[in-house]
């Protein structure tokens, strides 16, 4: 095997001629090119190779295939023409995706942060349901408006540092006062558009905090329904929320029940969030609460509901005082409030979740979560508190038939 140079004209109206080493073998010949031309006065015919400064050029292709040749035989493979053409190329590719890597992490650190935002919200972001692309904008907005409050607006990639990051994160905590889960929330999105560009998110840690879970228990419910209500705005949110407690929909699922819902005495709806389709039995309370309103859900939107409702309940008497703890710039406040006041249109899916089992329809978590259409990890974690007492007491009374 042979490894030279060879020229071949570029055309017959043409005095320059391409270089390409060449791989010789007794069956088998492969041309690589260099990407240099000479003309016969810089070809040396007797040395067979370029003259000059060309020389020096096209000698580092040479010099990478018999780096492959050698690579080749070391490895014990088959040291073929074809083989070192293909091995070469292979490194070549290799080499210029590496170089386009390079490229773009040298193009991301020369631009602008709010820049590189702004490309990754429209970028990237199409592939999430709308309120979630909504809450993501929001929060790199936020982060994007703190540097430019800063006097950090042109702020390169470059120049974006873990001490750029950290001082947001005691801004949106003392400065803002969030929530923590509002604060774990700007910052989960914020890791999201960090990893895209590259930045080491391993430092970013997300606060949580788990809100009180609101609801209604039995006897509640049954003071809401007989309450007596008089003006259309009470009668509409009374019906909407119960319309919930009965099936554990979310209102903006609740608002498109009509008629053409109800099929084999069921209402079969798309959930707008999920995604998911649910098949909840109508129960005698629902199909009366539809047959008021012309066959379809109360009219009324979530703002008035969320308004009236807590009228409507506290009239019900349902004004038992709760202990409720917040959150605000990291700091857990405790306050005694009326329970209606706390009483929203999401209670009322929580409702449906925390009566349904031995109280009333006897459901398991699994057939809970297969009406309202929640995920079954999310009802076990977040909505059901853990029996403790039905544990110690069963528990208990092994101990006691065992010591008796």
């Amino acid at each position: 095997m042979e490894i030279r140079y060879l020229i071949k004209r570029r055309s017959q109206n043409h005095d320059k001629y391409l270089v390409y080493v060449a791989i010789y073998s007794s069956d088998d010949t492969q041309l690589i090119p260099t990407g240099q031309s000479v003309t016969l006065d810089q070809w040396d015919a007797n040395r067979k190779e370029p003259k000059g400064d060309i020389l020096s050029k096209v000698s580092r292709v040479w010099v990478e295939v018999d780096k492959v040749r050698k690579l080749l035989e070391v490895q014990e493979e088959d040291v073929t023409p074809f083989n070192i053409k293909a091995a070469y190329i292979r490194k070549l590719n290799q080499h210029q995706g590496d170089k386009q890597v390079r490229d773009k992490v040298r193009k991301q650190e020369a631009k602008g942060v709010s820049s590189l935002a702004e490309d990754w919200t429209i970028s990237q972001l199409f592939k999430y349901r709308r309120s979630t692309q909504k809450t993501v904008t929001e929060s790199i907005n936020a982060f994007t408006e703190y540097l430019k409050k800063g006097g950090q607006g042109g702020l390169d990639r470059k120049g974006l540092t873990q001490e750029v990051v950290t001082r947001y994160e005691r801004y949106l905590q003392e400065k803002k006062m969030l929530s923590n889960s509002t604060h774990g929330k700007r910052m989960k999105h914020l890791r999201w558009f960090l990893k895209y560009i590259d930045f080491d998110t391993s430092k970013i840690k997300l606060r949580t905090f788990t809100k009180q879970i609101i609801c209604l228990d039995v006897k509640e419910l049954e003071a809401l329904e007989a309450v007596e209500v008089y003006t259309t705005d009470e009668i509409r949110a009374k019906d909407m929320f119960l319309l919930g407690c009965y099936t554990g929909q979310r209102i903006s699922d609740l608002k498109r029940i009509t008629a053409h819902s109800i099929i084999d005495n069921e209402i079969r709806i798309r959930q707008t969030k999920t995604g998911k389709d649910v098949f909840i039995p109508l129960s005698p309370q629902s199909k009366a609460i539809l047959d008021r309103h012309n066959g379809a859900a109360p009219r009324i939107t979530e703002q008035d509901l969320n308004k009236t409702i807590k009228t409507v309940c506290k009239n019900a008497k349902i004004d038992t005082v709760m202990s409720i703890v917040s959150n605000k710039g990291g700091i857990d406040l405790k306050r005694n409030v009326d329970k209606s006041s706390l009483i929203t249109s999401h209670v009322a899916s929580k409702t449906f979740i925390s009566t349904v089992g031995p109280e009333r329809y006897n459901l398991t978590p699994p057939e809970i979560a297969a009406i309202c259409g929640k995920n079954l990890k999310t009802l076990l974690t977040h909505y059901f508190n853990l029996p403790r007492e039905s544990a110690k007491q069963k528990m208990l009374s092994v101990h006691g038939s065992q010591n008796s």
